[in-house]
């Protein structure tokens, strides 16, 4: 199993909905978060960078419909989305979780997160 949160802003690279990191750095760069807020997202978004590795497949044209995904089994960043969550819905996202056991042709794996491209004629919300 697999899970992803996403809002409903469109991402302008893969053209599906845009992740948390990118809505929540996107509220901190706008200046837009009380300070206590602001603390907690930077707080997150250094602990995503710290503990989480961008895979290169994502910096590549050739996969630009790639979505990243969590392995279910990783308890510990997807508790740190669920406080992005939080602060996302106080300030109006509408944030989306999904889950599925087929996120499409996976293109990278590490111990909390894999890479997926959609396989030809796959349909999918996210």
């Amino acid at each position: 199993m697999y899970v992803r949160f996403a809002v409903q802003g469109i991402d302008a690279y893969s053209s599906r909905k845009q992740g948390l990191l990118v809505a929540s750095s996107l509220l901190l760069d706008e200046g837009r978060l009380e300070k206590h807020e602001a603390e907690l997202v930077q707080h997150l978004v250094d602990w995503f960078n710290e503990h989480l590795r961008v895979p290169s497949v994502l910096k590549s044209w050739d996969t630009i419909r790639a979505l990243s995904w969590f392995k279910a089994s990783a308890a510990k960043p997807i508790g740190q989305m669920w406080e992005l969550t939080h602060v996302l819905r106080a300030h109006g996202e509408h944030v989306e979780f999904f889950n599925t056991d087929d996120p499409g042709n996976i293109i990278y794996e590490d111990k909390w997160q894999v890479v997926a491209t959609p396989r030809k004629g796959q349909r999918r919300p996210w």
